[in-house]
């Protein structure tokens, strides 16, 4: 069977990225905290044995603070490509807000207090949310979901998919998604920024069935400039939640580079940088990264018809509830 395209992909997955990346800025106040947030809180549980991934969620419980692992300041550095000081006050930020603990020398920790409020917990929704629709649309345009794989022990001693280890490998792809969008840009708000105008621009191709399907599974092609639906700037600064200086600025920042053209009181993203280098490796590792994580949640038992429900309706009895980055509202 034909590859399903990594352009097409990259294209579903783009809401998907902006929300995951707006959450994170909602909730610590900017994009690189949100990042940094994010990063911190998932490398504290990495390592976690399901079987222990499955007793904190029977709990109903974020894991304790005993045993999530520190993060320093210079693994942080490294795997944001940030200079040391950067991160060092990046992370002294977030301690100051509460969201972050320093654990002795080893490093810092995002506490379980903190995955225990509402807003913690509408990270994890719109993120879920967003990433079962894009999966919805990408089986819609031909991607062929991989079969459940056998009964895991976990599955097969509860009623329910295992929600926290879902959780997990969906959050630790928006991680890694957004890290490949930031190499290429060099910093999370303009390349959400691009995101956000590029989403814009291709709303009307939804509109049309044969265009959608044309560019929608193209390998080869990304759709003309002249097919761009102009994105205003307010609606971008609506979309990313940046305010007015900050988007203009960038916007002056990509259009002095070629990145963005202006067309009439509107913004487009010029076709040819989605044709070259580095923006086709980019697209493919994306794409490797997006099959992993499907491999892996299929193995968890989830299956094309859960994905279809969950995109329909994310509050449905199927929908493994947030669990592990906050406990549910009670």
């Amino acid at each position: 069977m034909e590859k399903f395209p990594d352009r097409a992909a990259t294209r579903y997955l783009t809401p998907f990225i902006i929300d995951f990346a707006r959450a994170g800025a909602d909730f610590t106040g900017s994009y690189d905290l949100g990042l940094l947030f994010m990063l911190v809180a998932l490398s504290n549980v990495e390592g976690m044995s399901e079987e222990l991934a499955m007793e904190r969620e029977r709990a109903d419980e974020p894991l304790p603070d005993e045993l999530r692992r520190p993060l320093s300041a210079n693994a942080i550095a490294l795997e944001l490509n940030w200079p040391r000081e950067t991160a060092r006050r990046q992370v002294n930020q977030l301690i100051d807000k509460g969201l972050l603990v320093r654990v002795g020398w080893n490093g810092v920790i995002v506490p379980a207090s903190t995955f225990r409020g509402a807003a913690a917990l509408g990270i994890q929704e719109a993120v879920m949310t967003q990433f079962y629709r894009a999966m919805d649309r990408m089986i819609a345009a031909g991607f062929v979901w991989p079969p459940a794989g056998p009964a895991s022990p976990v599955a097969s001693r509860f009623d329910s998919l295992p929600r926290f280890a879902i959780l997990r490998q969906v959050m630790g792809l928006a991680l890694r998604m957004t890290n490949l969008s930031m190499g290429a840009q060099g910093r999370l708000e303009a390349a959400i920024l691009l995101h956000a105008i590029t989403e814009y621009n291709l709303r009307a191709l939804s509109a049309n069935p044969t265009l959608s399907d044309r560019f929608a599974t193209s390998h080869t092609q990304a759709p003309p400039d002249d097919l761009r639906e102009p994105a205003p700037a307010r609606a971008i600064i609506e979309r990313t939640g940046m305010s007015r200086a900050t988007v203009l600025r960038l916007i002056r920042q990509h259009v002095e580079s070629g990145e963005i053209k202006r067309v009439g009181r509107g913004l487009i993203t010029s076709a040819h940088i989605f044709d070259a280098e580095p923006r086709l490796t980019a697209m493919r590792v994306g794409h490797g990264y997006l099959q992993a994580t499907i491999g892996r949640l299929a193995a968890l038992g989830v299956t094309a018809e859960h994905v279809r429900r969950l995109a329909a309706d994310p509050g449905s009895a199927v929908s493994p509830r947030p669990s592990g980055l906050a406990k549910e509202r009670r």
